[in-house]
């Protein structure tokens, strides 16, 4: 029973983490190298994050400026970002990459607020879902007589103080994020 409570807890937890990726992800109207540092670049025959192909720097609070290790993967780099779809054209010099992350109104920091808060929820019916097949293999080893009515309620008790915890820790971290959203000027 304790592995089958261990095994949710690991999976609940593997979704939050996927969430706080994501989350590094959403344009705050800053310049920030995680807004990219993920990137897969195709390049050498296989997938590599950005971080690991070139040097990521911020020259000021709206500029991003990616240097590749080897200039020959620039232009794979430029059809990473561009495929990425992340709102921001990259500019090629030859030598670096530069971003210029443009500045949001406030009708854009709101639509952005409201899309990653609706993301936010494929997380929690993700926990959601956990829990649920959880639940139903500690009934239905209950029901098989593998384990007493008592341990199975305790389990699930277990399994629904982790899934409230997972799920203040989404709103925390989209709550979170939206005021980053908003009070960027």
């Amino acid at each position: 029973m304790k592995e089958i409570v261990d095994k949710a807890k690991k999976e609940m937890e593997k979704t939050l983490k996927s969430l706080m990726r994501y989350i590094k992800t959403v344009r705050t109207g800053r310049a920030q190298a995680n807004l990219v540092e993920d990137i897969s670049v195709s390049c050498y025959e296989a997938d590599s994050p950005l971080k690991q192909v070139a040097l990521i720097s911020i020259s000021d609070a709206t500029h991003i400026v990616i240097q590749p290790w080897d200039p020959n993967i620039i232009k794979d780099i430029e059809k990473a970002i561009l495929k990425t779809n992340i709102g921001v054209t990259p500019i090629n010099d030859g030598r670096v990459i530069r971003l210029n992350i443009p500045h949001l109104t406030e009708e854009d920091k709101n639509a952005i607020v409201k899309k990653t808060r609706k993301d936010a929820e494929k997380y929690k019916m993700n926990i959601r879902n956990i829990r649920k097949k959880v639940n139903n293999t500690l009934k239905e080893r209950e029901k098989e007589k593998e384990i007493s009515e008592d341990d199975c309620k305790k389990a699930i008790g277990e399994i629904q103080k982790f899934t409230d915890q997972y799920m203040e820790e989404i709103i925390d971290i989209v709550e979170k994020k939206g005021k980053e959203i908003l009070s960027v000027s």
